[in-house]
């Protein structure tokens, strides 16, 4: 390293331990693609992890010499990222964005996923939606983004926004009162977008426990697409980000960065698609109308 002024390391920062909850299907996958892309490259990777309220010791640990640059995952707002920025390491957030100046990202086009997430409802019948988000409060701009794709396509439709409908859970262990009150009303949402699969997979639980069965009672749509989504009962339908590909291409855009190669652009928006399953499915009105209507045109002379 002292020769060289090279750590031949990379750092990975994390905003929250319960991001490596055992049932995360998502950060298993980020792993494996960072891992794969370092040994590629024949870097080493170091995950931050010493707790510290002040983002300046925090830099002063990460800007120390044992890493050539981070990958980090942060919320919006974060003054980690701006400090890391103003001391000239180089960074990329990635699933998340950085509008700072300068400050490089990949992630992918969450307002166009809560979109296509939402139009699928839409086209199934449904004009009761309602939402699980990340929380009003939480810097995610995923959750926020994938949010205000919900709301366009609702809008867009003619079909109204119900702010009771829209229940912030971060994750399950937060307590899932509000989507139990939600559900249970007599007045309730037949379908439900969850801005993420591992809240989507608790989403189904909760319903189980009470009873209700997805999608004849209520269609769940999640978003990421893991390979977990197929072992799903029913399995879960769930807009597609490329998860591995944005963990990959984040890296090599840190490691181009960190050796100061040309790059065409340091900001990537990957598309998302839709991967349609077992979980969702026209209302059960929507369906029992259907089936009367062909009933009587079988009868019809």
């Amino acid at each position: 390293m002292l020769a060289t002024n090279r750590a031949d390391s990379i750092g990975l920062l994390f905003q929250y331990a319960d991001h490596f909850h055992a049932t995360s299907s998502f950060i298993p996958v980020v792993m494996r693609s960072v891992c794969e892309a370092c040994t590629e490259a024949g870097v080493d990777l170091i995950l931050f992890t010493k707790p510290s309220h002040d983002s300046k010791e925090l830099v002063q640990s990460v800007t120390d010499g044992r890493v050539d640059g981070c990958l980090a995952l942060r919320d919006a707002g974060d003054p980690l990222t701006a400090d890391l920025v103003n001391a000239g390491l180089p960074l990329v957030q990635f699933f998340s964005r950085c509008e700072l100046p300068g400050c490089a990202y990949v992630d992918t086009d969450n307002f166009t996923g809560g979109r296509i997430a939402t139009r699928h409802l839409i086209e199934l019948g449904h004009k009761k939606i309602g939402m699980v988000r990340a929380g009003s409060g939480s810097g995610s701009t995923a959750s926020q983004d994938r949010h205000s794709g919900f709301r366009d396509a609702l809008e867009a439709e003619g079909l109204e926004y119900r702010p009771e409908w829209v229940i912030d859970m971060a994750s399950l262990e937060k307590g899932s009162e509000p989507l139990r009150r939600a559900v249970t009303h007599i007045d309730r949402p037949t379908a439900f977008f969850v801005w993420s699969d591992d809240v989507a997979m608790g989403c189904m639980r909760v319903l189980m426990d009470l009873g209700l069965r997805v999608p004849d009672d209520i269609s769940i749509i999640g978003f990421d697409s893991t390979q977990a989504c197929e072992h799903t009962i029913p399995r879960l339908t769930s807009v597609r980000q490329p998860v591995a590909a944005i963990a990959r291409a984040a890296t090599k855009l840190l490691l181009s960065l960190v050796n100061c190669e040309p790059v065409e652009q340091i900001r990537l928006l990957f598309p998302p698609d839709l991967d349609v399953r077992d979980s969702t499915a026209p209302p059960q009105e929507s369906a029992q109308s259907s089936k009367k209507k062909l009933i009587s045109t079988k009868r019809s002379p």
